[in-house]
């Protein structure tokens, strides 16, 4: 390595040839005299990039601190790391360093937020998405619903019911009595106002 060094330098000053065409044609290792490097760039220890991060902090042993976003396969990165392409990893997903039990699903916690470990999901057989839509709630009335052919529905089933819609202002209505049984879905959705209709409401239940 330290030949090398002498070589780059002894050549440029002597004016065969311009430092950055040498190097352009070779291959810089750092680190240590002893290894020939195999690559553009080989470092045998660690390294730290970044403005404020050189000379301030010090990378783990073999490791490397990236001040800046990092791209793989693209060329303007937008996030910490951005990368274009599959991702394939054999250690565990760990959000708040923590990797979670075995049927725990990973819940969104908002932009900006780590997500978060939701429910164990090891014991659920079957997963049906259903909708019914678009319905008008009148003022001041209740609705009973029944919704029949969930042929996965048992009396032991979880049932999440979503009111969608397009509205300025978020209705008042209230979901009640939800009834999980064999093969049906049975539930009740009452318009609390007293003059207000509620026109083009969706409703998706899983």
């Amino acid at each position: 390595m330290r030949h090398f060094t002498f070589s780059i330098f002894s050549l440029a000053f002597c004016g065969l040839m311009s430092l950055p065409s040498l190097l352009s044609a070779q291959k810089v290792g750092i680190g240590s005299a002893s290894f020939v490097p195999l690559n553009r760039l080989d470092v045998k220890g660690n390294a730290v990039i970044g403005t404020n991060y050189s000379g301030v902090n010090t990378a783990p042993t073999n490791g490397l601190l990236v001040e800046g976003n990092t791209g793989i396969g693209i060329t303007l990165p937008t996030e910490r790391l951005d990368v274009a392409g599959n991702v394939k990893f054999s250690g565990a997903l760990m959000p708040a360093n923590t990797a979670g039990t075995a049927g725990q699903v990973l819940k969104s916690s908002g932009a900006g937020v780590a997500p978060v470990w939701g429910p164990q999901m090891a014991g659920i057989t079957a997963v049906e998405r259903w909708y019914l839509g678009p319905q008008t709630f009148n003022a001041a009335t209740t609705y009973t619903f029944t919704i029949t052919g969930v042929t996965a529905c048992t009396i032991s089933s979880m049932v999440s019911i979503v009111l969608a819609g397009n509205w300025a202002t978020q209705p008042n209505v209230t979901i009640h009595h939800i009834e999980a049984r064999t093969g049906e879905i049975k539930f009740r959705i009452s318009n609390n106002t007293l003059t207000t209709n509620y026109v083009g409401m969706i409703l998706m239940f899983l």
